[in-house]
């Protein structure tokens, strides 16, 4: 069974009443966030949380709440976390004292929890708070200095001994690498060629040569040692590169790996009978390093069967392009029945629903990411399809947006405006915080939003949130997203994203 049922511990949900509940008792909280296709968290609770003598002296001195980070990402985002399994200590009155990410020993999770109980564990720092800048006015200048900045870090960060971006763990990079090919298509650029085939190389190595299906990214310089999970949002942004290289450089193998990526995700995380996607399969580093005769052997990873609003609209993104390029009818009716299961199970009055089980609707409402990623894909879906009922659905979701998130004083959209009060402290049911990632996908569905109906009013809006982040953020991935939109802007009739 998944965790944490049949544990020994005496879980909470993550709500108000349990938070009253702990200032009431006077106890701290222990806030464990955890991951279902994660195997350091199945090791962690089997080796540390579920020994006795901790879950013995959790219940007893300690609220335990239980937390997964991808039905809960606005808590895995809140509490900073970088990659679960996270402990998360407070007080009674909710203020983090301490966070530890990764496996703990029960030695050192029993002293913290001693020192916690006791009053002795010291605050936690508080973060600066998130820079943010004054808006550049959206010039010609302005755009052209921001590109060039972005083209040098990217250079800079060129690993051109395996590819990819930086000299520690792999990521895949998919919009940075989206950028080189079209940067290279453009303007025919040998090193931005060089760069991409070189890191499409080396992100092969990622794939599951027998079934199919990349893993999340790798520990090592070189792409090896993966983290063995299979992610539904990390497969649909891999796919749709290798068909936008296998188009640019007319490459078959690239090709080749796309459709065995798309057959992978249809074969796997398809609900072909409710339409949809599930959220990714477990990681299992033994029976992935089976060969495929042994497979059959063996059960096969668990699969996640929580279909995720974002992640959807992703994979909805990405056969929408496979259509497109390869002209084949199958895979715009895998990506329409999605589109049919989130306009059925995900999207109500109050925008796009964060999650939903299976036969439950959906749960966790006002987050822009799932907004901005369900506009993305209803309106992408008109423009390949001229449906007016994508575009309708896609408007009215932009319209949300725009209504409940946007700050016109900012000129950025804010994290979340939620309803769901149930699953969210009063404190956190609007956040203010301005996400780089989370604008960015909401720049995308502007622009797509105008390339479609000529909408000045998103425009408008669009140049006032792009100018608000012309400049090089840590993530350079992200930052491709709003390098290539601000180039597309530029232009006197953007064409694409």
């Amino acid at each position: 069974m998944p965790y944490p049922e049949n544990s020994k511990i005496k879980w909470q949900p993550y709500s108000q009443e349990t938070f009253d509940k702990a200032r009431l008792d006077l106890r701290p909280i222990l806030l464990y966030i955890s991951a279902s296709w994660s195997r350091e968290c199945r090791a962690y609770e089997r080796e540390t949380l579920e020994s006795d003598d901790i879950s013995k002296n959790l219940n007893r001195h300690l609220i335990p709440i239980w937390v997964d980070s991808d039905r809960r990402s606005d808590l895995f985002a809140k509490y900073g976390a970088f990659y679960p399994p996270t402990s998360v200590f407070m007080d009674f009155n909710g203020n983090e004292i301490a966070r530890f990410d990764g496996v703990q020993n029960r030695s050192f999770l029993m002293s913290v929890m001693e020192k916690a109980a006791s009053g002795k564990l010291s605050q936690t720092p508080k973060f600066a708070p998130i820079d943010e800048r004054k808006p550049s006015k959206f010039t010609e200048k302005n755009v052209l200095e921001f590109l060039s900045d972005y083209d040098s870090h990217l250079a800079y960060q060129f690993d051109e001994l395996y590819g990819g971006f930086g000299m520690a763990e792999k990521f895949p990079s998919t919009y940075a690498l989206d950028y080189l090919a079209v940067q290279y298509m453009l303007h025919g650029k040998n090193l931005w060629k060089k760069a991409l085939e070189k890191s499409l190389a080396g992100l092969e190595n990622l794939q599951d040569p027998i079934e199919g299906g990349f893993f999340r990214y790798s520990d090592r310089r070189d792409f090896g040692l993966p983290h063995y999970e299979k992610m539904l949002n990390v497969n649909a942004a891999i796919a749709d590169i290798y068909l936008k290289a296998g188009k640019v450089f007319q490459n078959d193998h690239y090709i080749s790996i796309a459709k065995k990526n798309l057959e992978w995700m249809e074969k796997t995380l398809l609900d072909a009978t409710e339409g949809g996607f599930f959220g990714s399969q477990a990681s299992d580093e033994h029976f992935y390093l089976s060969s495929a005769e042994d497979r059959k052997k063996q059960k096969a990873p668990a699969v996640d069967r929580t279909k995720y609003c974002d992640w959807n609209a992703q994979a909805v993104v990405c056969f929408l392009h496979a259509h497109r390029i390869l002209s084949d009818l199958k895979y715009w009716e895998i990506a329409d029945g999605a589109l049919e299961f989130m306009e059925k199970s995900l999207i109500s009055e109050n925008g796009a629903m964060h999650f939903a089980q299976e036969e439950k609707k959906g749960s966790l409402d006002g987050c822009l990411l799932d907004n901005a990623w369900t506009a993305v894909a209803f309106l992408e879906a008109y423009r390949i399809g001229k449906q007016e009922s994508h575009l309708k659905i896609g408007k009215s979701i932009l319209k949300y947006m725009v209504g409940e998130l946007y700050s016109e004083e900012k000129g950025a959209f804010m994290e979340s405006k939620s309803s769901s009060t149930s699953m969210l402290l009063k404190s956190d049911l609007e956040s203010n915080r301005i996400l780089h990632h989370g604008n960015a996908i909401a720049c995308w569905a502007l622009i797509t939003d105008f390339i479609c109906t000529q909408n000045p009013n998103s425009l408008e809006i669009l140049k006032k949130v792009a100018s608000n982040f012309l400049y090089v953020h840590d993530d350079l991935n992200t930052t491709a997203l709003f390098a290539q939109i601000a180039g597309n802007l530029m232009e006197k009739a953007p064409t694409g994203k």
